[in-house]
């Protein structure tokens, strides 16, 4: 139900920025440039807050976490701590070592984090389009 919401609330943010443009917004994939050599990932982190920070950095270490991941070759993009919520990580990763890749979640964050993964790709040159009339 929040995620509806969360949907909806952005539709509407977009909308009006949208129906003010004279020219249509190309959101067509021709229109973005993406390197054939990896896909985004981005996972969040959501810590456990009912247990003690000291708690979860052993556990961290324990794992590997800490000074295994991500694994070698494999680039974070960004690397955001959102107060209260966790981090929020989105990497670059070769298309041939997503299971890897995968696995390494598993095996290092598993524990002191809960994870959700998604596919992502860069949306801000078309969101600068879509806002650029608010701007003027």
């Amino acid at each position: 139900m929040k995620r509806f919401f969360l949907a909806a609330a952005l539709t509407l943010a977009i909308l009006p920025a949208a129906a003010q443009q004279s020219e249509p917004v190309d959101l067509d994939a021709s229109s973005m440039t993406l390197a054939d050599d990896h896909v985004l990932i981005t996972v969040i982190f959501r810590q456990d807050q009912s247990r003690p920070l000291d708690d979860l950095i052993a556990q961290m270490e324990e794992t590997g976490f800490l000074s295994d991941f991500p694994p070698e070759g494999i680039e974070p993009v960004s690397w955001l701590n959102v107060m209260g919520f966790g981090q929020v990580a989105t990497f670059a990763v070769p298309p041939s070592r997503l299971r890897e890749f995968n696995v390494a979640i598993e095996r290092h964050a598993w524990g002191p984090y809960r994870t959700e993964v998604y596919a992502t790709y860069d949306f801000l040159d078309v969101a600068r389009t879509i806002h650029a009339p608010l701007a003027n």
